[in-house]
């Protein structure tokens, strides 16, 4: 009697040791043939890009001019430093290294114009992004980083 339910037992065994071989190997059938599907198909997304949250909108300094001047708003991002040696005439300041008591200072003029045009130092300046993400968070809409170099900006227009 033993041994006929030791026998029972291992053929049980035996069947859902081969159903979960068969789904893993459906699994494995179907993952190779979406990566081979993805591969050749000629409107295949990019993977690292599926489900990223955008980022801040860049602008050329070409599209601002075009702009009306009541339209938007110039924040700088750089160090205090930097501002305080030059910035874009009408410029506030507002940059992640003292973000709230900066953002106290401009909160108003923020929310009373249509757009915000943030600039850095070049490309490789990280602030103006961050401080496009902060601004979104806090619900103003129309936010953008300058791109290109901030110095481009007509001398009409600059402090002098």
């Amino acid at each position: 009697m033993r041994s006929e339910a030791g026998a029972g037992s291992s053929g049980w065994s035996r069947r859902v040791a081969l159903a979960f071989g068969q789904a893993l190997a459906i699994m494995v059938a179907a993952g190779l043939a979406g990566l081979v599907t993805y591969r050749w198909h000629p409107r295949s997304p990019a993977l690292f890009l599926a489900g990223a949250e955008p980022g801040p909108a860049e602008v050329s300094l070409q599209e601002v001019r075009g702009w009306e001047e009541r339209e938007f708003l110039w924040v700088d991002a750089r160090a205090e430093a930097d501002y305080g040696a030059d910035h874009v005439s009408g410029a506030i300041r507002l940059g992640p290294d003292n973000w709230d008591a900066d953002l106290l200072d401009v909160f108003d003029r923020l929310q009373q114009v249509g757009r915000v045009v943030i600039y850095e130092d070049g490309p490789a300046g990280n602030s103006g992004r961050e401080v496009a993400e902060r601004l979104r968070r806090i619900g103003i809409p129309e936010v953008y980083v300058l791109r290109g170099d901030w110095r481009e900006v007509e001398a009409g227009t600059r402090m002098e």
